[in-house]
């Protein structure tokens, strides 16, 4: 299973009109730049606690696949030494220990992919909140005829809300 995470993009720009909006996505920081009749307005949003939660599942994922390796090697040593003591009694053992060994694997990987899978889940859902709420920023600033302050107060605004969405992250 290949466990590689690719970024998403490392640069978006779009274009409205007269004005320039740009969101440029690099290694978790965001930056919003706007330039209005020569007015730059800049609002800040460091996410760099998402890095460090899927940090967090490929560590744990690495975790199990070694505890997986290792009773890998467990097993196959049991195995060598049930062979050549050749006991029945003793082989039923080892097999038992072995079952119940497998059996905590088992449960370890599977609670790590159910927290995984809802830890996704809610990423995704924050990041498509915060889709939303730019492309609502983008349509006010294009449709908006307002001065360069009404629109610095709408772009701090939306920045305070998307802040406030990771807040719980960091």
């Amino acid at each position: 299973m290949d466990n590689t995470i690719l970024p998403v993009s490392n640069s978006r720009r779009s274009r409205a009109s007269n004005k320039e909006s740009q969101t440029i996505v690099n290694g978790g920081y965001q930056e919003v730049y706007t330039d209005m009749n020569s007015t730059r307005v800049y609002s800040e949003s460091n996410n760099n606690s998402n890095k460090e939660v899927l940090n967090k599942f490929l560590t744990n994922e690495k975790i199990i696949n070694s505890v997986a390796d290792n009773m890998g090697t467990v097993l196959d040593i049991a195995k060598e030494i049930v062979r050549i003591k050749g006991s029945r009694i003793e082989t039923q053992n080892t097999l038992d220990i072995m079952d119940k060994e497998i059996d905590k694997l088992q449960a370890a990987t599977d609670d790590y992919v159910t927290r995984a899978s809802e830890d996704r889940k809610t990423l995704s859902n924050k990041a498509e909140f915060t889709l939303e709420i730019l492309s609502k920023l983008t349509d006010l600033l294009k449709d908006n005829n307002s001065s360069d302050e009404i629109k610095a107060l709408l772009i701090n605004n939306f920045s305070s809300s998307i802040d406030k969405v990771w807040e719980n992250d960091r």
